[in-house]
């Protein structure tokens, strides 16, 4: 695995839709592809599907916005990024990316993601509907579900809600994401890696699920 660092234009990023394609323009079609061939990002369409194009290369995470500065990113990917065809993308450096974790570690993390969950539908409760957590002592409680027994939440805390809005198919959607800090305790270090490199939640296409971890 390698983490990478990139500055994407300002202008650009005011369009959360592009972000996952902007990255794209770091990897080839068949470096976008983890080992398993598998999207990385959840959502594409079934064109993309059939021909195994436009895959998501990683995991990413967006740092604050700032008005008129260039805005970071980084990504957790299987391949080594290539300098972006896109001129609005630069990549500042990458470097393999190893959690070298213990049973016992504490660790400090951060995750923005997309706390959800799925509930009968009034009219038919055969079908569901996706609804978003929004009260901070359940949005607590679907990250420690999310993290199973792999590891224990030692203390976290909930803040700096984001409504990412943008248009598809003529069709506005907006997304509710919030940020996750704090630290944890590992119990099963395999385990714990293969849920941080898979991603928590939903909406990684627009920079959810990549939790950012270090050392105490």
């Amino acid at each position: 695995m390698y983490l990478s660092k990139f500055e994407l234009d300002w202008f650009a990023a005011r369009k959360p839709y592009d972000w996952h394609t902007i990255l794209w323009s770091a990897f080839d079609s068949k470096e976008a592809l983890n080992p398993e061939g598998v999207d990385w990002f959840g959502a594409v369409d079934k064109l993309a599907q059939a021909n195994n194009s436009h895959r998501r290369p990683g995991l990413f995470q967006v740092e604050d916005n700032k008005e008129k500065r260039p805005v970071t990113i980084y990504l957790v990917s299987e391949n080594i990024p290539h300098t972006p065809t896109d001129n609005r993308l630069q990549l500042v450096g990458a470097k393999p990316y190893s959690l070298n974790i213990n049973a016992g570690d504490y660790l400090k993390f951060k995750l923005r993601a997309n706390p959800s969950t799925r509930i009968p539908s009034k009219d038919d409760p055969t079908k569901f509907k996706r609804v978003y957590i929004l009260s901070e002592e359940h949005q607590k409680n679907w990250l420690a579900r999310a993290l199973r027994e792999a590891a224990t939440l030692n203390d976290c805390f909930v803040g700096d809600p984001q409504k990412l809005r943008f248009e598809k198919h003529a069709v506005v959607t907006t997304i509710q994401s919030v940020l996750f800090w704090g630290t944890l305790r590992v119990n099963e270090p395999q385990a714990f890696e293969q849920l941080v490199f898979k991603g928590f939640g939903r909406e990684k296409f627009l920079g959810c699920g990549l939790m950012m971890l270090a050392k105490i």
